[in-house]
């Protein structure tokens, strides 16, 4: 800020010669003709006088970084040529106070206070603002002379609050630690794939250590982080999570409610082709009123089939329905969630013959066949029979001549 820039009709002709600034009767800065600057160590670096200004008539003050010990009386003497110049300027320093510093809680309660103002209060009114815009008494804005008390405290009275008397402004920032979105959350997550239940703080607090505790369905888990991951989600999965977490003997609750989405048989199918298929896409979990798309296989140059309703129908599969199919489901606010479903089809093997043929022909045709085959095999035993017998008859055993029997008696 600057202090004591002279009128522009009280400018000198004459060259500057020097100029003294004092606070509270004591020395705060010099400046002499030649632009040599003299300051006192309790401005250090903070105080200065434009040269370049100084020279054309302006001896304002300007400091930076003001606080509360800069309030008082100023004075400054100023010389141009044989014209002296007097400038006396009263600063007032007004600044906001919080009575519980640091992070503060949801629920709780806080007091500001705008001080430095006592010497203003009776020529200027006081104005509290939040985030640029005025603050009026009610019962949860409460306000006394210079203090604002702010009941039950939301993360909506997060951010700069300010205290505005007679131009000047004063302002701090409030931070209150909560969980992030709403106290109850509903949640999709599909059988096979990941699902992530956040119980996160819009704030990490730099002191204190933080608790946190899980529970499903009233059971305890052994969980310590503010992020839970499901990987892979089971239909187990599905009911209400519970999280608490503790700081400095606060307790901020949240409810989860997770819901599953899975397909009744499940999958993957391994389907013969020409059977029918039925598969049922639900929700676990769920009190109802989602609706459900189920999509085919992106076919080539085709376009997908589409089925509404969580029953998917095929009455004869076929080659082309091999793939992915994706149900889909739809709540309030539009899609939820999606799983896949893998369908895999079994071509059978005919041949082209047998195609023509009606089942009862084909039936017949082949009990033919295995007739065909069994006299074949009959007469093929039989004659093997005869010819094994020709040959046992022409075979004799020769005795060498002279050789004669002997009898022999016991």
């Amino acid at each position: 800020m600057s202090l004591g820039r002279l009128d522009r009709s009280l400018q000198s002709k004459y060259a500057a010669g020097s100029v003294s600034w004092q606070s509270n009767s004591k020395p705060v800065v010099r400046v002499i003709g030649n632009g040599i600057l003299f300051r006192s160590r309790a401005v250090s670096s903070r105080a200065s006088i434009h040269q370049s200004g100084f020279e054309l008539g302006d001896f304002s003050l300007h400091l930076e970084n003001v606080g509360e010990q800069d309030a008082g009386r100023y004075q400054a003497l100023a010389q141009y040529g044989d014209t002296k110049q007097e400038c006396i300027v009263l600063l007032h320093i007004i600044q906001v106070n919080q009575s519980h510093l640091g992070v503060l809680l949801e629920n709780s309660s806080v007091t500001l206070t705008c001080s430095g103002v006592s010497s203003l209060h009776n020529a200027h009114p006081l104005h509290w603002l939040h985030g640029g815009n005025p603050v009026l008494p009610s019962n949860k804005f409460l306000q006394s002379e210079n203090r604002l008390t702010i009941q039950g405290l939301t993360q909506a009275d997060q951010g700069e609050w300010s205290c505005e008397m007679g131009g000047a402004k004063a302002s701090l920032q409030l931070t209150v630690l909560g969980l992030s979105g709403p106290a109850f959350l509903s949640l999709y997550g599909a059988v096979g794939g990941q699902a992530e239940l956040p119980c996160t703080l819009n704030e990490t607090p730099r002191e204190g250590l933080l608790r946190v505790r899980w529970h499903h369905n009233s059971r305890s888990l052994d969980l310590k982080t503010q992020m839970l991951t499901l990987n892979p989600v089971s239909s187990e999965d599905a009911g209400i999570y519970t999280c608490d977490i503790t700081y400095k003997g606060h307790v901020m609750k949240r409810q989860i409610q997770l819901k599953v989405i899975q397909v009744y048989p499940p999958g993957p199918a391994f389907v013969k082709e020409g059977s029918a298929l039925q598969l049922l896409c639900n929700v676990s979990g769920s009190a109802g009123g989602e609706t459900y798309i189920w999509t085919g296989p992106d076919p080539t140059g085709g376009q997908r089939y589409k089925q509404h309703g969580a029953v998917l129908n095929l009455p004869e599969v076929q080659t082309g329905d091999m793939g992915v199919w994706n149900c889909s489901v739809y709540g309030k606010q539009g899609l939820v969630g999606q799983i896949q479903y893998f369908l895999y089809v079994h071509v059978a093997q005919v041949s082209a013959f047998a195609a023509y043929l009606s089942w009862p022909t084909y039936v017949t045709f082949l009990l033919i066949i295995l007739l065909v085959l069994g006299l074949m095999s009959a007469i093929t035993w039989h004659n093997r029979r005869r010819r094994l017998q020709h040959l046992l008859a022409r075979t004799t055993i020769d005795v060498p001549s002279g050789s004669s029997l002997k009898k022999v008696e016991v």
